[in-house]
């Protein structure tokens, strides 16, 4: 059965999900060991420990240090310096979050490409990502409150961290309301499935896993947008639902006279 470009488009894209998935998880094993070679920058401190790994000095042992960073959680704890614990804590909440959206994503492109996306499993994906979303705006302003409290200055104001408070805090905002979306749309599917075939006994759903064709194109059909249908669609359908074709086609005449 050929893909619509929306679904196709899904499939890439919960490919790259899945791999940003993947490098999130490793990320988190990573960060404190990372934190301990540069506490104020996360990326220079992997940058450095790269650089030793692929050019160590003559008296590195370069396992030693991969196992080190591996271990970080270990050693966070066991020297429990406040600034690398909190930034550590930090980084977790978000990485965790991150990885809840990442997981609600996966599971609606799931959807998508089976061409079924308006589902009320969906609509409370979307509010879990909502909540994922709130939870990594809190540890921004928990951070951000500490930071003020900490160094007495303004500073932290005008940093990223505290760019991410309302970011998130509006992103959740807006799974919310697509959450609501999905759930109208769910609830309107629900219903058309009851009425439509209700003399058949039979689901929009069910037909479509008959017939071997996608919701999003039975709908098509349905609804009268499709500008064509193959003889092996209609047959299907007549034969899924035990009917004749003008049973469930109808002429209408658009008032377009026929050139001669």
């Amino acid at each position: 059965m050929e893909q619509t470009k929306g679904q196709k488009l899904a499939k890439t894209l919960n490919l790259l999900v899945t791999i940003t998935f993947a490098a999130n998880i490793i990320a988190l094993l990573l960060i404190p060991g990372l934190l301990f070679h540069d506490p104020y920058n996360l990326l220079k401190g992997a940058g450095e420990f790269v650089h030793e790994v692929v050019h160590p000095g003559e008296d590195d042992i370069v396992l030693a240090k991969i196992f080190g960073v591996l271990c970080g959680w270990v050693f966070v704890w066991m020297e429990p310096e406040a600034f690398r614990l909190g930034g550590s804590l930090f980084l977790l909440a978000c990485g965790l979050c991150s990885a809840g959206i990442l997981r609600q994503a996966h599971w609606i492109l799931n959807t998508i490409q089976e061409g079924n996306p308006f589902q009320m499993r969906n609509a409370q994906a979307m509010k879990r990502a909502a909540l994922f979303c709130w939870g990594i705006s809190a540890a921004a302003l928990l951070r951000f409150v500490w930071e003020v409290r900490d160094l007495r200055h303004i500073a932290p104001l005008f940093t990223y961290n505290a760019l991410a408070v309302p970011v998130f805090f509006m992103g959740g905002l807006l799974f919310l309301v697509m959450s609501a979306l999905f759930q109208q749309a769910a609830e309107l599917q629900e219903d058309q499935d009851l009425t439509i075939w209700a003399k058949r006994k039979m689901s929009l759903g069910e037909l479509a896993q008959k017939v071997d064709i996608t919701m999003a194109n039975l709908s098509i059909l349905k609804n009268n947008k499709a500008r064509a249908v193959r003889f092996s669609t209609l047959a299907a359908i007549c034969k899924a639902l035990d009917c004749q074709p003008g049973d469930i086609l109808e002429y209408v005449d658009d008032g377009e006279e026929d050139e001669p």
